[in-house]
């Protein structure tokens, strides 16, 4: 705003010095004044430019010592190479309406009476120039014709209705206003892409993926501003997503689990271990279709707000998601992708522990009660923490017999509630064993590995005191 009103300014004082070089005839409501390049008479003529749009075009001329005096407008007429009376008028000032329909036209207006005869000349131009964006169908929009995945082929603009000129008073020759116009940006309406140019053709790399206007504006060589503009549905898609760790006591996720389960993986439960369940939501902007890769070479395509994903193995994993849009009118899908270090933030990665037991001694032990008394004291018998795939536990009385059975997914496995094979019958107090074998989760590429110092395929014993409370 400030530059603006400088550039005022300036305009302002120029013209004025201008104008009272040759007499006492200023430029009243003109945006922008020049003199002639012809010198008749001994003297430059003021050239005084109005744009268009404005509503109140005039000029004025003033009494050179602030006395009344006549003032008698004149008119050249090319026709006669003469000056033909126009207007007169008596006061300390004068000024005349101007009509920009006739075009350019070369005043001259005589002070007389003021106590300093003085006359003045000055043409008048109206600066009508327009620019028009000529690539747009019947809808004013970019021809699919000039649309391809990540670029606008072209867009194409003219300037019309631009030359302005006056006439060389000593041979009546006609000198044309040389105006520029090299000052072009071409400019996105949400602020996306500004490109200065002077080219009124232009190929846009990466167009943006909103739809938008794409617009055209030219600032002349007066400071009159003037621009166009055209619609542009994009086909090009904006890919981002987000994700998030399911915890275990997630009801919604985890159903039909009872109270204890529910209990046991509360939402201070921090351990996310293999497998490791992932809510990956799709925010993806102007897709039809998405595919994501979660970093653990699994890949799903979907074309769903949200998705699933187990990660099996512990590892540490930088999901990504690449996202497609496919119009009719082109033959390959256009796509963005999106690396997670580019999400906002970024996230953590996806962080998936290595399966431990916890105990106070050797973590690669299970930790498991060594009293249990059900079915009214301690109402389960399991892990007080740990963090496992794949499992297999036997609890045998002491003379041998099977009580209870169970292989799978530790997080399938409610615990043993001290029951006869799952009857409704309570085992009798006394001392039981129990064996667990955990499954071997990864390929053996090591040739140190052995089961003491990799947590793998192992078997861990020990027993549990049962007191039947009933």
């Amino acid at each position: 705003m400030l530059n603006r009103i400088k550039y005022i300014l300036i305009i302002f004082i120029s013209l004025t010095v201008k104008f009272n070089t040759n007499g006492q005839l200023f430029h009243g409501s003109a945006d922008y004044g020049e003199v002639s390049t012809y010198v008749f008479e001994g003297v430059t003529d003021s050239l005084f430019i109005f744009y268009s749009d404005n509503d109140d075009p005039y000029i004025t001329a003033a009494s050179p010592n602030g006395n009344v005096a006549s003032f008698e407008w004149s008119i050249y007429d090319r026709d006669s190479g003469n000056f033909q009376f126009y207007d007169s008028d008596t006061g300390i000032n004068s000024h005349i309406e101007l009509n920009p329909e006739t075009g350019s036209m070369c005043f001259r207006v005589s002070i007389t009476g003021g106590g300093n005869d003085s006359t003045a000349r000055c043409w008048v131009l109206f600066n009508n120039y327009r620019v028009t964006i000529t690539t747009r169908d019947g809808e004013n929009k970019i021809p699919d014709s000039e649309i391809a995945c990540g670029r606008i082929k072209q867009i194409r603009a003219e300037i019309d209705s631009a030359q302005m000129s006056y006439i060389n008073l000593n041979d009546d020759s006609v000198i044309p206003y040389e105006n520029d116009y090299s000052d072009v940006v071409w400019s996105n309406s949400e602020g996306a892409y500004v490109s200065p140019s002077t080219q009124l053709v232009r190929s846009i790399r990466n167009p943006y993926w909103e739809d938008s206007y794409y617009i055209i504006t030219i600032t002349d060589g007066t400071g009159y501003e003037r621009s166009d503009s055209v619609w542009y549905e994009s086909i090009e898609p904006y890919a981002n997503f987000s994700y998030e760790y399911i915890h275990l006591n997630d009801e919604e996720y985890y159903p039909d689990r009872s109270d204890r389960y529910y209990e046991i993986y509360d939402s201070t439960y921090e351990h996310y271990s293999a497998p490791a369940m992932y809510l990956f939501d799709n925010e993806s902007e102007n897709a039809d279709s998405v595919v994501w890769f979660f970093g653990d070479s699994l890949w799903q395509g979907s074309n769903e707000d949200s998705v699933m994903h187990t990660y099996l193995l512990p590892g540490t994993y930088y999901p990504y998601l690449v996202a497609y849009n496919k119009p009719d009118f082109i033959y390959d899908p256009c796509t963005d992708t999106i690396k997670f270090e580019e999400l906002e933030g970024p996230p953590e990665p996806v962080y998936v522990e290595e399966p431990f037991f916890q105990d106070n001694s050797d973590p690669e032990k299970p930790r498991l009660p060594n009293v249990f008394t059900p079915p009214s004291g301690s109402q389960y018998f399991r892990f007080e923490d740990a963090s496992i795939g794949m499992f297999e536990i036997a609890i045998y009385n002491r003379y041998g017999k099977k009580v209870h059975y169970f292989k799978g997914n530790i997080r399938d496995w409610e615990g043993w509630d001290g029951t006869y094979k799952e009857s409704d019958k309570t085992v009798a107090t006394g001392v039981y064993f129990w064996v667990i074998k955990v499954m071997e989760r990864l390929p053996n590429f090591d040739p140190e590995y052995t089961n003491e110092n990799q947590f793998g395929e192992g078997h861990y014993r020990g027993f549990v005191h049962v007191y039947n409370t009933e």
